[in-house]
């Protein structure tokens, strides 16, 4: 019993994890001796408390990446999220790590990771644009800038 226990959370993972990062990374464009391409970023306008910030990464190197923490000058705390569903109940958490498996990509969208905004500084309008730091295990830091839309 325990060992059919174990091999089904075993592939309940493997499942998530690719469902998750199942196509292959876009490497276009992406400047000479980078590995991590993050592609099409936006975030979500607010006036006021939290908001969210999505986005593409690929991972372009040969090893597996992690996506560790976010910063973000526009809120008071950025932080990785993943919302889940419990039958017709949904829950948003905190998450250590994205995992980025090597030649994939994982997309951060509504409704699975993305990067929570909390306690936003200020109004974000349409068009205005969020700044964030994503920090990687190995590529270190990457600056990217999310355009505002409305909601």
């Amino acid at each position: 019993m325990r060992r059919w226990l174990l091999m089904t959370v075993l592939l309940a993972g493997a499942l998530l994890l690719s469902a998750c990062a199942t196509d292959s990374a876009d490497c276009s464009n992406l400047p000479a001796g980078a590995k991590i391409n993050i592609g099409g970023a936006w975030a979500w306008a607010a006036a006021s408390g939290n908001t969210a910030a999505y986005m593409t990464i690929s991972n372009c190197g040969a090893d597996a990446e992690q996506l560790l923490s976010v910063q973000s000058g526009s809120a008071m705390e950025a932080a990785l999220h993943n919302t889940t569903m419990s039958g017709d109940m949904s829950s948003m958490n905190a998450v250590k790590q994205i995992d980025i498996p090597a030649g994939k990509k994982v997309e951060l969208k509504s409704g699975g990771y993305h990067v929570m905004l909390m306690q936003i500084k200020q109004e974000i309008k349409a068009g205005d644009p969020v700044d964030l730091t994503l920090v990687f295990s190995k590529a270190g830091a990457i600056k990217v800038t999310a355009p505002a839309r409305a909601p």
